[in-house]
């Protein structure tokens, strides 16, 4: 009979990676990405600190990682505003609120990219998909402005970016 302790244990790799990116988003967010470290992360994760190079390589490949991740979840509520209907002051207005109120709920995101930028932004920058002006919403304050700038609301030349 075998006891339970001599069972082998599946890994789950899914499981493992978001261990590893939820402890490297903390990390990232109070250390930097200068000074984060990979054995801090996997001790944070509860994992060999050679699962942080088996899943993403290196180190710059795992804060870019976990910048997906949270441009993704960006991306994700701002699909949920329910826009459609409103004014163009109102779109405005309801953009800079739900900003707000989603930085409050994720301080980490203030840290991480006032990490970036204070580093001339290396990471966002060389990649395309993570830079704002590929936010869904660009059109849609764009709509609102050009909408606003008809009605008297706006002002002409507002870069909607």
């Amino acid at each position: 009979m075998n006891e339970p302790d001599s069972v082998p244990r599946r890994r789950d790799a899914a499981a493992t990676r978001r261990k590893l990116l939820t402890a490297a988003r903390e990390e990232f967010a109070r250390s930097g990405f200068a000074g984060a470290r990979v054995d801090e992360i996997a001790a944070k994760a509860g994992v060999n600190k050679q699962l942080v190079y088996h899943y993403f390589g290196d180190k710059d490949a795992m804060y870019f990682a976990v910048l997906e991740w949270i441009y993704a979840e960006i991306r994700e509520y701002e699909r949920d505003l329910k826009l459609n209907g409103l004014s163009p002051d109102n779109i405005i207005r309801r953009l800079i609120e739900s900003s707000f109120d989603y930085l409050a709920v994720h301080p980490d995101l203030v840290a991480l990219l006032n990490d970036e930028n204070r580093n001339g932004a290396p990471h966002i920058s060389s990649f395309r998909n993570l830079t704002p002006s590929n936010s869904p919403l660009l059109g849609v304050i764009t709509k609102a402005l050009t909408h606003g700038v008809r009605e008297g609301i706006f002002r002409k030349g507002v870069n909607p970016e």
